[in-house]
């Protein structure tokens, strides 16, 4: 796809795991910005937030096709 974000996303939901669970920072392709913590350091870790509408119906698409693609929508 050209967004390595997007890529990791699609090899989650192609593996035979059972579930597939996707960061939003991934699914929005934000930056080191949005890290939610960093291992050994002891602040500033937890405070990124989801902002209002921030995700898109394009987002809900994107994944709903990813899901369909590897035969992941409940039946």
């Amino acid at each position: 796809s050209g967004d390595i974000a997007w890529d990791l996303i699609e090899a989650a939901m192609a593996s035979v795991a059972r579930t597939a669970i996707v960061p939003v920072q991934d699914v929005l392709s934000l930056g080191r910005e949005a890290r939610f913590n960093t291992p050994g350091k002891a602040s500033g870790n937890w405070t990124w937030r989801l902002a209002d509408r921030q995700l898109l119906p394009e987002h809900a698409e994107r994944l709903r096709s990813l899901a369909e693609k590897h035969r992941r929508l409940a039946r």
